[in-house]
């Protein structure tokens, strides 16, 4: 636990250092307002604003506690702890533990396969973006069979290299984008049962250069210029969609965005911090990590819908002010210190994310937690529908955003 800070207002060693103009322009700029009433989970708490105070860390969470609360989505969690807890508000779908000779496609298809036939059809994914782990005979005919459209990628064996081959003496290369050019054709790879539509694409790559260094025995280290029989790397992909290349090219490199959860979820959200023999146990703590992460990415969503943060970003802002519990007459008081550059601007959009939670939990005492819930995600989705509003207005109805 960080230390509070001294009467005078110093920090302990390793914290920013603050010059007296920097944090007289931060006092400045943070707002200056009465108490507000904030429900959570235990009773109604009052939250007071005060840059001088000496401070305790994570004052802030008080806001997502009540974020929380207003949702009912942590009474329904504690409710169903632990093994049980089957969550519809994830957006982390779910977290598969398996052995590591397992392969992907078959740990996961049985829970995928069983919530893709739970949901209305309107709600389906409109297509399936997958690696290379997905791209085996027995996922591509579960996709099929349920008229799923996919986008997957291929390994690079004997018969894929075949095809690449066969294309490249074809010619005809077709722009893709990024610097990627594309041709399209079909494959029966050994072990399918059926030919598939796939599209080779490849993107010319520079010649590496090799430093040789002090123990090469030259005087001087000289960069050699290493030039290989092809200077191309190639993606293959298989698909049962008729879209042209660019459009596909395009889609496969924006599953790249896609990935960026997971790199954030192992990296900022400790996934990839754990690991033991009992699987079941690993899928439970995965699990609840995940969970973890949709409900403060939703909380950073419903402060700021416009706004999409990680965590790196999004915690010191809204969670690392520092505040000191008061309590009188029966009263609880979280009096809150904000060191962040953007104090003033955190008061005020936590100020209205507050008020409108309690709007839901005061003024509208008849709506149920789920109808709240509901309302949050309005909130959330707001920037999305109007996005959607535009592309109609643009495009027409085929401007409907999907998902």
């Amino acid at each position: 636990m960080i230390p509070p800070t001294s009467s005078d207002g110093s920090h302990p060693e390793g914290e920013p250092k603050f010059s007296a103009s920097q944090i007289a322009e931060v006092a400045e700029k943070v707002i200056q307002t009465g108490r507000r009433a904030v429900d959570v989970h235990g009773g109604r708490t009052h939250v007071e604003w005060d840059p001088h105070a000496p401070v305790t860390p994570l004052g802030q969470l008080v806001y997502f506690r009540q974020f929380l609360a207003t949702g009912g989505v942590y009474a329904q969690w504690v409710a169903d702890c632990p093994l049980c807890y089957v969550s519809r508000l994830r957006l982390a779908l779910d977290v598969v533990v398996a052995a590591g000779k397992q392969s992907h496609s078959q740990a996961v298809s049985p829970g995928l396969w069983s919530w893709w036939e739970r949901l209305p059809e309107p709600c389906r994914p409109h297509l399936m973006r997958m690696d290379c782990g997905f791209g085996n005979e027995g996922f591509l005919v579960g996709c099929e069979e349920r008229l799923q459209k996919y986008l997957s990628r291929l390994r690079l064996t004997k018969g894929v290299r075949e095809i690449i081959r066969a294309l490249s003496r074809k010619g005809g290369w077709k722009a893709c984008g990024s610097g990627w050019e594309g041709l399209d054709g079909e494959l029966r790879l050994k072990g399918w049962t059926r030919s598939r539509r796939v599209v080779v694409l490849r993107r010319r790559v520079s010649a590496k250069p090799l430093e040789l260094g002090p123990e090469s025995g030259l005087s001087h280290a000289e960069l050699l210029e290493v030039k290989s029989e092809d200077p191309y790397e190639y993606t293959v992909l298989v698909t049962n969609t008729d879209w042209e290349l660019l459009t596909l090219a395009r889609l496969y490199r924006e599953r790249a965005d896609s990935e960026n959860t997971i790199d954030e979820l192992k990296r900022q959200w400790g996934w990839g911090g754990f690991v033991t023999k009992d699987l079941l146990r690993c899928q439970v703590a995965a699990r609840s990590v995940a969970l973890v992460y949709n409900w403060w990415s939703l909380f950073v969503r419903c402060v700021e819908p416009s706004r999409p943060r990680e965590a790196v970003t999004s915690r010191p802002l809204l969670m690392y002010a520092v505040g000191r519990q008061v309590s009188h007459a029966g009263q609880t008081t979280v009096i809150l210190t904000s060191t962040h550059r953007e104090a003033g601007r955190v008061q005020e959009i936590l100020t209205n994310l507050s008020a409108f939670l309690s709007g839901l939990r005061n003024t509208a005492e008849q709506l149920s937690p789920s109808q709240c819930w509901q309302r949050i995600w309005e909130r959330i989705l707001t920037p999305f529908r109007a996005l959607e509003a535009a592309c109609r207005m643009l495009f027409g109805q085929e401007g409907k955003l999907s998902g």
